[in-house]
């Protein structure tokens, strides 16, 4: 019961920031596609998804590596690991922008696109910055301190977007504009986490040999980090090259607004959950960890599979009351798409397993074949058909990776359907599912309103069918003192 409490406090004061998070993102979406041009936010797109790819890159997995290794270290020799790991990252970050800048310059101006090397620079900066604030805000995570992790995440990942807000009020709706307000916010952000540390950090320390260790564990992550940007990014960029800007702005709609739904799914459960499967796991409590694992799983489905099935019936009315008509047309895209979210939320499930054991060659192994999947199946569909091949791609991608993950750890991780209730939270998606189904609102007030009215009809269906277990009431309390005090 109590390790049921200390998570849901967890989840509540992570999902807190997440909330923030998506209220800040969610609005800047919107502002983008009523401001932007197709065409325009299709470029944005595609500038975002290159930041996610070199960022990944340049992190070269060793933010996961900080949370493995440095978890229950003494203070002075976490601060002195940590230091070494950070100076690393500080100094390859330099390096590699002004060689990718180098790299930009000769690709843009070969290809006559050299108005886009401005955003090309400072695109590769961000993402410098996101890989060194990556770093920092996990040695929190490694200290136990999820909630601070999320705050230092949302400052450096999201906090831009706030200034660009009055920018965009003001009329300055031009993509490098966008870019260079990102880039001075996320610049000073980390400088002022960075003063914040300066008790912490020492940055005459640089060991080679722990920063070996590092690499040797983290380096196959890279190949995950990889896949995972190739899985859900290279299709826009053929999309663009076979089609048109227009075309991945239409893909990259429905795709964000999925993702969304995912990120919401696990973002608050997998962090709150993820250092408690990692203690359970280092102390031999095997039980405890497979407990852990599931209700990961579980909390997950309890969130993805409601939230898709509400947004499939209101698909329509969700996308004209965010963006008005313009991206009406993507609602087609919808059952090529919507497979994915659940796929990559039970990918996540199999993979903590392997990266607690270390197994990060495995994950990356079957990443790697998801690869070879995605751009086989992106070659043979994009160009015939466009976006619905692009879904149809990304889909069947997630689906073959989660029945390889399954079979990999079948011995291992097995799932405790009796915990799951999975069919119950199928049943009581479905009772929300089909008042739904009746429902035709036209304004925005009454849209809402059956948005919040379905969340309601699954928690009663969900409590009618009694899809939790005795101890999970432990939330329910904690929420209840949260709200007394």
């Amino acid at each position: 019961m109590d390790t049921y409490r200390k998570i849901s406090k967890e989840i509540v004061g992570v999902f807190a920031i997440k909330l923030a998070d998506f209220l800040v993102t969610f609005g800047l979406f919107i502002a983008l596609t009523r401001l932007l041009s197709k065409y325009a936010f299709g470029i944005y797109s595609i500038f975002s998804v290159s930041i996610l790819l070199i960022s990944g890159i340049l992190m070269l997995g060793l933010n996961e590596f900080v949370v493995r290794d440095l978890a229950g270290r003494k203070e002075s020799e976490m601060k002195r690991r940590f230091s070494s790991l950070l100076n690393f990252v500080l100094l390859l970050c330099g390096v590699s922008a002004v060689i990718l800048s180098l790299l930009g310059y000769l690709f843009t101006s070969l290809f006559n696109y050299s108005a886009l090397f401005p955003t090309t620079v400072m695109s590769i900066g961000i993402a410098g910055l996101i890989a060194s604030s990556s770093i920092i805000s996990n040695y929190w995570y490694a200290r136990g301190k999820a909630t601070k992790k999320m705050v230092l995440e949302f400052f450096s990942r999201v906090f831009w977007a706030v200034p660009l807000f009055f920018l965009l009020q003001m009329g300055q709706t031009s993509v490098d504009t966008i870019f260079l307000t990102r880039l001075v916010v996320t610049f000073i952000v980390l400088g002022a986490i960075l003063l914040s540390l300066r008790h912490v950090l020492n940055f005459r320390i640089l060991d080679w040999s722990y920063v070996k260790k590092g690499l040797y564990f983290s380096i196959p992550l890279i190949l995950m980090s990889l896949s995972q940007w190739i899985i859900s990014s290279s299709d826009r960029y053929l999309l663009g090259f076979f089609h048109s800007a227009i075309e991945v702005a239409d893909y990259s709609y429905l795709y964000t607004l999925l993702n969304t739904l995912l990120v919401l799914s696990t973002s608050a459960v997998s962090i709150a959950i993820y250092p408690k499967i990692i203690a359970a796991h280092n102390t031999g409590n095997s039980a405890q960890s497979r407990l852990l694992m599931n209700a990961v799983l579980k909390y997950t489905l309890l969130i993805i599979i409601p939230a898709l099935t509400g947004f499939a019936i209101l698909s329509e009315e969700i996308i004209t009351m965010i963006s008005g008509l313009e991206y009406a047309s993507t609602v087609s895209l919808i059952p090529f798409l919507i497979l994915f979210p659940v796929c990559e939320g039970i990918i996540l499930f199999y993979t903590f397993p392997l990266m607690i054991q270390n197994k990060t060659k495995s994950v990356a192994k079957i990443f790697c074949i998801g690869i070879a999947i995605n751009l086989l199946l992106n070659v043979l569909l994009i160009p015939s058909l466009a976006s619905i091949g692009a879904g149809i791609a990304t889909s069947v991608t997630y689906l073959c990776m989660v029945v390889l993950f399954a079979l990999h750890n079948r011995a291992k991780t097995k799932i405790d359907w009796k915990f799951l209730k999975l069919e119950r939270i199928i049943l009581s998606s479905a009772i929300m599912g089909i008042p739904l189904l009746f429902a035709q609102p036209t304004h925005a007030v009454s849209k809402i309103f059956f948005i919040v009215l379905g969340g309601f009809l699954f928690a009663v269906g969900f409590i009618f069918t009694r899809g939790y277990v005795k101890e999970e009431l432990a939330l329910v309390k904690v929420l209840f003192n949260i709200r007394k005090k």
